[in-house]
């Protein structure tokens, strides 16, 4: 049942990859220390301009630990990318692969909204699935929905490791 329900949830749920394959839309979050780095390698990767600028305040992370930026003494700048990259030939898996690693480098992570390409190992050490599957465990226990990594990230394309 899980699977058939994944399988449903998936068709539903993808994002039109023609579209994407056109475009970058993402909102990149990173320490207010690291955001020139992250800058510079949206210029050099893809090209797109403007960029949105945003500084986000990382209000009781512990409060907020599954989605948490990290230490609450931090000051964050959220870039975000919209646009048609001016790079060509643009690659999208290896693009948001190389932005997605470039983020765990700098401290940073993706706003969940847009698509990710993150592994599942990869993904349950930034977004802490351990606290995620305590709590899923505890109010749904053996419920026959998507998880998050489920909701959020690419299944229909392969992902590749960065390094």
């Amino acid at each position: 049942m899980v699977s058939e329900n994944l399988f449903t949830f998936r068709a539903n749920h993808r994002t039109d990859a023609q579209t994407e394959s056109k475009g970058f839309l993402q909102d990149l979050v990173v320490p207010s220390k690291k955001f020139i780095d992250l800058v510079n390698a949206v210029n050099t990767s893809l090209r797109i301009f403007p960029l949105w600028f945003c500084p986000i305040k990382n209000v009781n992370p512990e409060r907020r630990k599954i989605f948490s930026l990290g230490d609450a003494d931090i000051n964050y700048i959220n870039v975000g990318v919209y646009g048609d990259p001016r790079i060509q030939p643009y690659a999208t898996v290896e693009r948001n692969r190389e932005m997605e690693s470039l983020l765990t480098k700098l401290g940073g992570k993706k706003v969940l909204y847009g698509c990710s390409y993150y592994t599942r190992e990869e993904f349950a050490e930034l977004y802490d699935m351990k606290t995620y599957d305590t709590l899923r465990n505890k109010y749904i226990p053996n419920a026959d929905i998507p998880t998050i990594y489920d909701k959020v990230i690419r299944h229909d394309v392969p992902v590749l490791c960065v390094d």
